[in-house]
């Protein structure tokens, strides 16, 4: 049968089944998109509109009512509001419940066709002029009611529901006329009944009244609305419609949309009157609508015209918005005595239709009849209601008149002038839609579905909707225009009739006018919502449909195009008075129409220009210049700062001042001639106003008002200061007004001129007065006894020596004193006589002594000049103590000038220096006038430094040593710019000579420290050895550079000298600087004896050695070998200076490697052989990474490794026999004989029982682990790769039992060994060797094995038997363990691990064979947690087998998968048990830790409880567990125990460790700490780490994960962070204190172990868990452990749990010098370290 291809095949071979409809559920749906108030009268309303409807009644009914009238006529339609329904009681609104609705209309009766559209679902109607598009507003009826019945005409149809389904009945009436045979009257109503599913009240009566009120506005044909409450009337609302009033459009207007789809026609505007009845019961009914307060928004700062628009940007000026007062409150109206009052009320609108021609292509009209079922129409209507002020006004008055709390039922209607979204788009009937203007707007709309809101977003419909959007832009602009045309009007007409003596329109009419262009506005102003588009649509074209960009504006010259009117700002109305400004009550109430305006850029601020075309056509009076003045200085803009210049020469060349005179005549002052300002604060305020003043100033009277500054920051102009003034006031054009202006005529006037300048000469600057001087030096005006004079040849009155003197002389007798007098004294007025004729008369007549001639001087000093008093300076006019006394004139004595003469006192007498002739009377008195002046010009109070000091170096012994306590008493007084720079030379200090002798040496030469002398060096006299510091400035030791003279020139000749130069060096290593050192470095100067053995005999020799050829002795020479290196020893003190010079503490490990490279056989006698040689290499082990790699090539080349041959004893020897199997076997039968071979000669032994068969064959490396990786690091092999083992088994065991007993021993201890032996990883996992078949014991026999060692090209063989024999063949079959006769658990082990592990050691055998053997009990007792250990075992083998399980589950339920890389009898794979997890710092749980050994009790006994868990640093095997635990082979710096004791106490392979080897290797390990000089710790370096907790063996040696950096040094101790630790530079600063408290117990126990200071550092990181590390010999300590642990503690005083914990970190780190990993061996030595200073520590914890 073949399968059909296509669609069309497949259609043929189908059925038909017809698709069904839940209607229930389809209208439910519809109608849960019907969300408003009031759909169902919303829907009904619009159906009797379009049934032409005149009338509606609706009548609420409720359930007794209609059981009452069911069976009786009920009164006549119009008759409910009779006088007998007012008699009745009127039920509560908000309680009564109701039963049925009943709505009738009186338009046509239903036609068939409207009867089976009725029962249609979606099936709206046709007619293009009818609203309903969709079919489904009938169908709102279902929401109130299950069976709703129509009754239209003559016939009637009734709804009713079989299941889901809905099922229509009609009929026609039986009415009683019908069955008596007459013909029925016709009912005029058409009337819906909706019995209501559920009696509950009527909507709130008041809400639905005014929600019928707004919805009759838009109705064509209905006018009229009732509403009954039974038989009661509650409301009637009628409509009234004036006639229509052609408009004519705007010329300025674009009619067209947008989309040129419509076009508006024509315009009209029609007065509608609205009027209502209402109860007063009514408004109990409703929700309370207070007034609603809306928000101001902000003006907006952009878009509109900058105040410097005309010039360059912009510039925001923005007028300040009034904050509007709040509305009243609202209140409550008392409560009404008769519910059955009628309130009437009514209100009148303007409603503006505009006709609307429509042209729509052939595509649009068929998506927009796809979508609603009807084709649109061609020619359309927009209506927009519009309140006019008037009618807005009347009824808030009414409302206020009859307030209610529901507010006015016009409040939908009313204009909504403050944007509460009342205005609503209807179509037909009121949407949700907001118009966002204050008016409603009706229009043929395409709504959505619900009838709720515009389409727009059906892609065809929103064209539609958009472009009757642009409609009601266009047609609220056009509304807007005739608004503001009509107040044009009356204001013109207004304007044109007023008289000149009353300019301007009429103030009130005015304020009339201005009210209503700001209702307008107010009304056009668009709120625009973001959930709602249509505002925004309407908005922009509200705009946009202007051709010319005009929007006519109130302002203060009327209505006007907004682009030329500003804003108001109370800046500019003190000037501006002709430029058209938007009123401020217009600005503030209608704020948002202007800050969109602004933001449109159609209106803006005042900007420059428009000042400065005020400016231009008139003169400013003083007033306005003043506040214009103060408006320009109050602006501060960038925009200002950067074109201040073309502001002011713009603003200057317009601005004209007009000033009114006394006499009132005006003058006019051009601003652009003004160049001077007076300045209130200085000259302003002191030049007389009545003096004449130059026209270039600008004038007084307005300055004063303004800040001084301005004018010359924003004009340029220049302060006029008092030197204008003098300079206008001496030109001729002042002279030639008259007499009484010129000063050099009129003493008045010069007074006065005078006068001024006194006043402000203290506030002139040098330069002003200098000019001033000039000015006025040659003019005579200074008023004296004798005239008009020039100043110089004036007096002042206190010059009375001679009669004949100009003195000045003021009118009135006034004195001439303060200001004036400085004034007249800076002019030249003389104050004193010149003193070449006080000389030429005083000294030719002998009448004066010095005394006199000082005291006349002294009196006039403050009056004479600088020249003046230079040239007394320069005059012999004193005379010297010690000359003849004569008073004959013509005696001549010889006179000296003032600085060649001392002050007459006894100090400067005894150092025999010349002094003034005083006499005595009056007394010398240093602080009197006479003395000052003297000092003044020259006399010197003390001597110079110079002076001083030649007076201390003279030869006279008697004026020498006061001359010394001269300086001394006042060297810090007099003297204090002494320096040894400028007089280190001179000698006059009292020295010693190094011989004993003194003199007088010079301070650069002498010393204050008395070892100066040992160098050479003169010291101070003892007796100013305590001064010589502080006075003499004397060096305490000689300076570096003098004592590097010495040791290069003449270096110390005998040790004890050396000895005594460098103790006294180290106390000033800090002196010497980095070059010198280095300088040091490379000279021999370090002296040696040196033991010379030549023919004569033995002779000591001294010779000298550079610093880095040699180190440091002491007990440290013997112990690294005097004879290959060069010790010295000068005592501890004078090391601290060696060590600086570069000598070392010891050599380092790279010197000591290549001295055993060089001349390995020398370097193995010097040793002392063998045991000085192995200690040798085991330090190179220790710190072979400290070994350069060519170093380290050239020790894999060279035979300098000590190996040691097998030979047999000569005493067990026997030519005639020959050795068998058991003699190889027994060491007592062969002796070592050490060598020095080649590392790849030497053969490391890791197999002893080949060792023992193969000896004699091998040069073998010494058994220890430290020496072994060395010498594999250098190249050696292992034995175990050179042996090839072969086993042969002779027939099986009739006796099984024993070989099932050691499988389940091995299985059951083995654990225990891999928990002790640590991470590594074995080859054969635990888990593999349990499951079954992978291990088996097999007890056969016999086990014979034969070994077969290959060297080079030769093969040598050794057969024995053996107890057991572990195989596995294939690689990857099961692992066999053959077991023969009696069972040696050694060889049981042994032959295990080779197979368990890659390779294995001796110990590990040993500890091995150990577990098996010894009872559990004992290994409990040596601290094997054997519980513990097996329970996580086991732990981890269920978890790994649940793991695994879920993994075959989980491939199971996945499908087949790949092949595996492993197979599962594979033991490579990887391991099947989780790692061990770490626990967080300060875990503490007591199940998850080890047997505490000796040192965990210890450390409890010393920290108690509190203390934070000790880190967990491994374990620490029993040494005395019946002798057959092994003592550790040591990994460390120094000679360890020779040989690990057997297993068997029979085998004896070696004896215990010495106490006095461990405690040399204690010694050691402390010893190796070293100082870290590195400034950054590169990560993964060679470190060990030390965690707060492990759960393993082994912690992780590869270091810290973060690099460190050095950022500091506190009290000697570097310090370091981690890279992530903010403010690294800071770090010290801020944890100083926590610091130095860490080093409080650092200190002490760096003390307790004698490790250097400088081996330990302290780190700081953010996280992790590392507390501290070892980094080749420098240990690093954790500060955020010590903060977190003992920080708190230590700052209480409690330091002993601190001492504790740092005590055993600091012991383990200390042991990570002799073993790096953490093993058993780091464990021993670790307790052997605590176990040494115990004692001690007890004592300091103590």
């Amino acid at each position: 049968m073949s399968v059909p291809s296509s669609r069309d095949a497949l259609w043929a071979h189908g059925q038909d089944e017809q698709v069904e409809v839940n209607q229930r559920a389809l209208i439910d749906k519809v109608l849960a998109r019907y969300s408003a108030e009031f759909t169902v009268f919303r829907e009904l309303l619009q159906n009797s509109d379009d049934a032409q409807s005149k009338r509606v009644r609706i009548h609420f009914e409720t359930e007794e009512y209609v059981k009452a009238v069911q069976g009786q006529r009920v009164p006549a339609e119009g008759t409910s509001n009779g006088e007998s329904s007012r008699q009745m009681k009127v039920p509560d609104l908000n309680k009564t419940n109701v039963a049925r609705w009943v709505f009738k209309n009186d338009g046509f009766a239903f036609r068939d066709e409207d009867w089976n559209r009725l029962k249609k679902i979606a099936e709206g109607n046709p007619d293009e002029d009818k609203i309903g598009a969709f079919g489904v507003g009938f169908y709102s009826l279902f929401s109130v009611t299950e069976e709703p019945f129509v009754q239209s005409g003559d016939q009637w149809m009734g709804f009713y529901w079989k299941g889901d389904q809905l099922v229509a009945r009609r009929g026609r009436p039986q009415s009683a006329e019908a069955s008596e045979g007459q013909t029925p009257s016709p009912n005029p109503w058409t009337s819906f009944e909706m019995s209501l599913r559920e009696p509950g009240p009527i909507p709130k009566a008041f809400d639905f009244i005014r929600f019928l009120t707004s919805s009759i506005t838009f109705m064509a044909h209905l006018s009229s609305v009732e509403v009954y409450l039974n038989d009661v009337g509650l409301a009637g609302i009628s409509k009234d419609s004036g006639a229509a009033k052609r408009l004519v459009l705007p010329k300025e207007l674009n009619p067209r949309t947008s989309g040129g789809m419509m076009t508006v026609s024509g315009a009209e505007s029609t007065t509608l009157t609205i009027t209502t009845e209402i109860i007063r019961a009514v408004f109990t009914g409703g929700t309370e609508k207070p007034p609603v307060k809306v928000a101001r928004p902000e003006p907006t700062k952009q878009g509109q015209s900058s105040f410097f628009s005309s010039l360059f940007s912009s510039f925001a000026n923005s007028p300040a918005p009034r904050t509007p007062s709040p509305l009243p409150p609202v209140q409550a109206p008392p409560e009404p005595s008769n519910l059955l009052d009628i309130l009437k009320a009514s209100i009148t609108l303007t409603v503006f239709v505009a006709h609307v021609d429509v042209s729509l292509d052939q595509k649009l009209i068929s998506e927009l009849h796809r979508s609603t079922k009807k084709n649109p129409p061609s020619k359309l209507k927009y209506s927009l209601i519009y309140t006019g002020k008037d009618a807005y006004d009347i009824s808030l008055k009414e409302e206020k008149e009859h307030p209610q709390t529901n507010g006015s039922v016009f409040q939908g209607l009313r204009a909504d002038l403050d944007g509460t979204g009342a205005g609503r788009i209807f179509i037909g009937h009121a949407t949700g839609q907001t118009t966002g203007l204050g008016g409603h707007m009706a229009a043929r709309f395409i709504p959505t579905v619900e009838r709720e809101s515009i389409d727009l977003v059906d892609r065809h419909v929103a064209v539609w909707n958009k472009e009757l959007l642009y409609v009601g832009g266009f047609l609220a602009r056009t509304a807007y225009h005739l608004e503001l045309a009509d107040v044009k009007a009356l204001w013109d007409a207004a304007a044109q009739s007023s008289s000149p003596n009353q300019p301007g329109i009429d103030p009130e009419l005015r304020t009339w006018l201005q009210n209503r262009c700001l209702h307008a506005l107010r009304f056009f102003t668009f709120h625009l919502n973001a959930a709602n588009d249509a505002p925004a649509l309407m908005s922009a074209a509200f705009f946009q449909c202007s051709r010319d960009g005009a929007f006519p504006i109130i302002s203060s010259k009327g209505i006007m195009d907004a682009r030329k009117v500003r804003l108001f700002d109370q800046s500019f109305s003190g000037f501006i008075k002709d430029l058209a400004v938007l009123p401020i009550e217009v600005a503030d109430e209608a704020l948002l129409m202007v800050t969109t305006l602004r933001s449109k850029g159609m209106i803006n601020s005042i900007t420059f220009g428009d000042v400065l075309e005020e400016l231009r056509h008139r003169p400013l009076s003083e007033t306005e210049m003043i506040e214009c003045l103060k408006w320009l200085f109050a602006l501060d803009t960038r925009e200002v700062h950067s074109h201040k210049q073309e502001i002011r020469y713009q603003f200057l060349e317009a601005a004209i001042l007009a000033i009114n005179g006394p006499d009132k005549d005006e003058r006019i002052v051009l601003l652009s001639t003004i160049s001077t300002y007076s300045n209130t604060r200085t000259a302003g305020s002191i030049i007389p106003l009545d003096t004449p003043l130059p026209s270039t100033t600008f004038p007084f009277s307005i300055s004063k008002h303004l800040p001084s500054d301005q004018f010359s920051a924003f004009f340029g102009w220049n302060e006029f200061t008092i030197l204008d003034w003098l300079r206008y006031i001496i030109s001729p054009e002042v002279a030639s007004k008259g007499p009484e202006t010129d000063l050099t005529l009129s003493a008045t006037f010069a007074e006065r001129v005078i006068q001024v300048l006194s006043k402000s000469w203290g506030s002139m600057n040098k330069h002003s007065q200098e000019q001033t001087i000039t000015m006025l030096s040659s003019k005579p005006f200074i008023p004296t006894r004798s005239g008009l004079k020039v100043a110089s040849e004036a007096y002042f009155s206190n010059v009375d020596i001679f009669p004949d003197l100009p003195i000045v002389t003021l009118s009135k007798g006034t004195a001439v004193k303060g200001a004036v007098e400085k004034l007249l004294a800076d002019l030249g007025v003389r104050r004193h006589v010149e003193l070449q004729l006080i000389f030429s008369r005083m000294f030719q007549t002998g009448d004066w002594s010095t005394v006199d001639l000082v005291k006349y001087l002294a009196s006039i000093h403050s009056t004479l000049s600088d020249l003046e008093v230079e040239k007394l300076r320069q005059t012999s006019a004193f005379l010297p103590e010690g000359g003849p006394v004569t008073r004959d004139p013509k005696a001549k004595r010889q006179r000296m000038k003032a600085s060649e003469l001392y002050e007459p006192v006894d100090a400067m007498r005894e150092l025999g220096l010349p002094v003034l002739e005083w006499g005595t009377q009056p007394k010398w008195r240093s602080g009197s006038d006479e003395a000052k002046f003297l000092f003044q010009i020259g006399l010197r109070r003390f001597p110079t430094l110079p002076v001083i000091l030649d007076l201390a170096a003279n030869s006279n012994l008697t004026i020498r040593p006061r001359a010394l306590k001269y300086f001394l008493d006042h060297v810090h007084v007099h003297y204090t710019h002494y320096k040894l720079s400028n007089s280190g030379h001179i000698p006059f200090v009292p020295a010693v000579e190094a011989g004993g002798g003194t003199f007088l040496g010079p301070p650069n030469d002498v010393f204050i420290d008395p070892e100066s002398a040992i160098f050479g060096f003169s010291v101070v006299d003892p007796s100013l050895r305590d001064i010589a510091a502080s006075k003499l400035q004397l060096h305490k030791f000689p300076p570096t550079a003098l004592i590097m003279k010495l040791i290069l020139q003449e270096p110390a000749r005998s040790v004890n000298q050396a000895r005594n130069w460098f103790e006294a060096f180290a106390g000033r290593v800090a002196d010497f600087s980095t070059q010198e050192f280095a300088t040091l470095a490379n000279t021999a100067f370090i002296p040696k004896e040196v033991e010379v053995v030549s023919k004569g005999g033995r002779t000591v020799e001294l010779r000298l050695y550079k610093p880095f050829d040699c180190y440091l002795g002491g007990d440290q020479s013997a112990e690294y070998h005097s004879e290959l290196f060069v010790f010295v020893d000068f005592g501890t003190k004078a090391a601290h200076f060696l060590r600086a010079c570069g000598v070392r503490n010891s050599p380092s490990v790279e010197e000591i490697a290549q001295i055993l490279v060089a001349d390995p056989q020398t370097f193995f006698q010097k040793t002392g052989g063998r045991e000085g040689f192995s200690a040798e290499l085991r330090k190179l082990a220790v710190n072979k990474h400290q070994i350069s790699g060519a170093t380290r090539r050239k020790m894999s080349k060279t035979a300098c490794l000590l190996s040691f041959r097998r030979k047999p004893r000569p005493e067990r020897k026997s030519k005639d026999k020959a050795y068998t199997d058991d003699d190889y076997e027994d060491d007592d039968a062969w002796e070592e004989t050490p060598e020095l071979a080649l590392p790849e000669k030497i053969i490391v032994v890791d197999d002893t029982t080949s060792y023992s068969l193969f000896g004699d064959s091998l040069l073998a490396a010494p058994q220890e682990d430290l020496l072994e990786d060395f010498y594999l690091y250098l190249g050696s092999r292992r034995l175990s790769t050179l042996i090839r083992e072969e086993y042969t088994r002779s027939g099986a065991a009739k006796d099984q039992q024993t070989a099932k007993e050691l499988r389940s021993l091995i299985l059951s201890r083995l654990p225990l060994f891999l928990y002790e032996r640590g991470n590594t990883e074995p080859v054969l996992s635990y888990s593999w060797l349990n499951k079954e078949g992978h291990f088996r014991v097999e007890n056969v026999n016999k086990i014979h094995l034969v070994k077969h060692l290959r060297l080079g090209n030769a093969t040598t063989s050794r057969s024995h038997e053996t107890s057991a024999a572990a195989l596995r063949e294939p690689r990857t079959g099961p692992l066999i363990l053959w077991i023969s006769g009696m069972v040696d658990m050694y060889e049981v082990s042994n032959t295990l691990l080779a197979s368990i592990f890659k390779s294995h050691k001796v110990n590990d055998a040993l500890l091995f064979s150990t577990i098996l053997s010894t009872d559990l009990r004992a290994l409990r007792r040596r601290g094997y947690n054997v519980d513990r250990i097996l329970k996580q075992q086991r732990d981890e083998r269920r978890l790994a087998e649940e793991a695994a399980a879920r993994a075959e589950a989980s491939r199971r339920e996945a499908g087949p998968a790949p092949p595996p890389a492993f197979s599962p009898a594979d033991p490579n794979g990887p391991p099947s048990f989780p790692s061990p997890i770490a626990q967080p710092p300060g875990y503490d749980d007591p199940d998850q830790k080890r047997q505490p050994g000796l040192f965990q009790n210890l450390k409890s006994r010393f920290g108690g409880t509190s203390t934070p868990p000790i880190p967990n640093y491994g374990t620490r095997p029993d040494s005395q567990s019946n002798g057959t635990s092994k003592a550790p082979v040591p990994n460390g710096q120094a000679p360890l125990p020779q040989r690990p004791l057997s297993t068997q106490p029979n085998e004896g392979r070696g004896g215990v460790s010495s106490p006095e080897n461990i405690q040399r290797n204690v010694q050691q390990a402390i010893k190796a700490c070293r100082e870290e000089n590195a400034s950054l710790l590169r990560n993964r370096q060679e470190m060990t780490m030390v965690r707060e907790s492990t759960e393993e063996s082994y912690c992780d040696v590869s270091g810290h994960d973060q690099d460190l950096e050095r950022v500091g040094l506190i009290t000697g101790v570097n310090v370091y962070v981690s890279k992530d630790v903010p403010n690294k530079s800071l770090f010290i600063r801020y944890n100083r204190l926590q610091l130095e408290r860490f080093l409080t117990i650092i200190r002490p126990l760096e003390g307790l172990y004698k490790i250097p200071a400088t081996s330990v550092n302290i780190f700081y990181d953010t996280s992790g868990q590392l507390i501290a590390f070892n980094r080749n010999g420098s240990i690093f300590l954790n500060l955020r452990y010590y903060e977190a642990w003992h920080d708190a503690q230590v700052l209480d005083g409690n330091r002993s749990q601190a001492f504790v914990s740092w005590y055993f970190t600091l012991a383990h780190e200390i042991a990570h010098n002799l073993v790096q990993l953490h093993n058993a061996e780091h464990e021993f030595y670790f307790s052997s370290i605590c176990e040494a200073h115990m004692k001690d520590f007890a004592k300091l914890v103590q």
